[in-house]
């Protein structure tokens, strides 16, 4: 089977982006969100995220400094198909989160803004997903013990570990301590795919249990998806599986894409663009064809900056909430 060489093989944050236009030069700016919830009353207190107040405040500060786009301004922007006198920005949301559509969507219907949310299909019939699995278990062991019971595992099956690279782990999770980003890193990039999901499916059912009743919990239904669809929101692919597309064989990744392409057609209401999101954010020069084979229009990285036009629509770069400053 041909194995591909990787055209972006971890997220690029750079210095953090300022989220103030600059004038004379229109851009789009896309923001990726994820966690947004109350810690005070969430099930896992310590899951680092936005809090709903800090998520709508965010959004207020932004509306006054862009013009918040909907998908098909933005697509048409990159395009030159449309024109603009004030930058564009762009609001995402990855993975799929049931929060989404309780605490995300009621904010953005009041002040009439648009948002694409990505769903990993593989959720919607039960499953978790590992990178979601690690993060509870983190939450609910504490990193120390949670690295502690991985390395265990690890050295019982003999696994041979290829150490974390401290300036890409910097670069991957630079909102993280050392340690926390050596072990993230570790984990997503360097762990072969095989040997993360026998550990890590081991101590979720060891912990905390009950997949399809968790992912109930933690992801979005096709209902809950249809409801933001009915509220002006759109929806896209974010794998099926969630692992990183640059790391599969081509009928690998041509099965991934094409079947949450299927999935998402079969279970939603119709919609004029399909967007997606590179899980981790990794891409190489084959996953463009690969996606737009599966009927999907553009694709979203997760490297920092601002998109000009013209851009290829399947390498728009998107900025994390962590990284706006006003």
């Amino acid at each position: 089977m041909e194995r591909r060489t990787t055209l972006s093989a971890a997220p690029v944050t750079g210095r953090p982006f300022l989220a103030r236009p600059t004038p004379g030069q229109a851009s789009l700016v896309g923001v990726v969100y994820h966690y947004i919830r109350d810690p005070h009353t969430a099930r896992f207190p310590r899951i680092r995220g936005l809090t709903i107040e800090q998520f709508a405040s965010q959004v207020a500060q932004l509306q006054e400094r862009y013009e918040m786009a909907t998908l098909g301004s933005a697509l048409g922007f990159l395009q030159g198909r449309y024109k603009s006198t004030r930058s564009l920005c762009l609001l995402t949301f990855d993975d799929g989160l049931r929060e989404h559509v309780d605490n995300v969507c009621p904010i953005l219907v009041r002040a009439g803004i648009q948002g694409v949310f990505f769903v990993t299909t593989s959720c919607l019939s039960g499953r978790v997903v590992n990178v979601h699995k690690s993060h509870h278990l983190m939450a609910a062991l504490g990193f120390d013990e949670y690295r502690h019971l991985v390395m265990e595992r690890l050295g019982e099956l003999q696994v041979t570990l290829q150490p974390p690279d401290p300036a890409q782990a910097a670069l991957a999770y630079p909102w993280d301590t050392k340690p926390v980003a050596k072990f993230k890193h570790l984990m997503n990039y360097r762990l072969p795919i095989e040997w993360r999901t026998i550990v890590v499916d081991q101590l979720f059912d060891e912990y905390l249990g009950d997949e399809p009743g968790f992912a109930r919990e933690l992801y979005l239904s096709v209902a809950d998806a249809r409801r933001l669809q009915r509220a002006g929101m759109v929806i896209g692919g974010h794998s099926h599986a969630h692992t990183p597309l640059a790391g599969l064989e081509v009928g690998a990744l041509a099965h991934d894409v094409s079947q949450c392409g299927a999935i998402l057609r079969a279970s939603l209401l119709d919609q004029p663009y399909w967007p997606f999101s590179y899980p981790y954010g990794v891409f190489d020069e084959f996953t463009p064809a690969a996606l737009a084979a599966a009927g999907f229009n553009c694709g979203f990285a997760l490297e920092g900056g601002a998109n000009p036009a013209h851009r290829s629509l399947f390498e728009i770069h998107r900025v994390d909430t962590k990284d706006l400053t006003f």
